[in-house]
C-alpha cells in the first residue's frame, strides 16, 4: 500500500507542477481570448486532479470532508486523536465512543 501511496502522491505533485507551468504560461499569453481559454482548461485539469486525488483517498482508506469540491481529504491529527479537514477545521474522533454499539466498516 506504500507503494501506491507513493505512487499517487508523485503523479498528484507532478500534475500540480505542470498546472502551475502552463498557469504562469498563460499569464504572458498576448491574446486575451486565449488566455481565458487556457485558464479555463486549466482550471477545469486541476478541478479534475483534485477528483482524482480524493477518490484515490477514499480508495485508501482516508476519510474525505465535504466543505468543499471537490472534497478536502482528511488528515490525522495525533494530539487530537482525530481526523481533521486542513479546509474548515472539522473533526472526527478516532476513537469509539464507550457503549456504541456502532460498528466501524472498513
Amino acid at each position: 500500500m506504500l507503494d501506491s501511496v507513493a505512487a499517487i502522491k508523485s503523479l498528484v505533485d507532478t500534475s500540480k507542477s505542470l498546472i502551475e507551468l502552463f498557469r504562469t504560461l498563460a499569464e504572458r499569453c498576448k491574446d486575451p481570448a486565449l488566455r481565458d481559454e487556457v485558464e479555463q482548461a486549466l482550471a477545469d485539469a486541476e478541478t479534475r486532479m483534485k477528483l482524482a486525488q480524493a477518490e484515490s483517498a477514499k480508495n485508501l482508506g482516508f476519510t474525505l470532508c465535504e466543505c468543499t469540491w471537490p472534497p478536502n481529504i482528511m488528515l490525522y491529527k495525533r494530539d487530537l486523536n482525530a481526523v481533521v479537514c486542513p479546509q474548515c477545521g472539522h473533526r472526527r474522533s478516532k476513537i469509539k465512543a464507550a457503549g456504541s454499539n456502532r460498528r466501524r466498516i472498513p
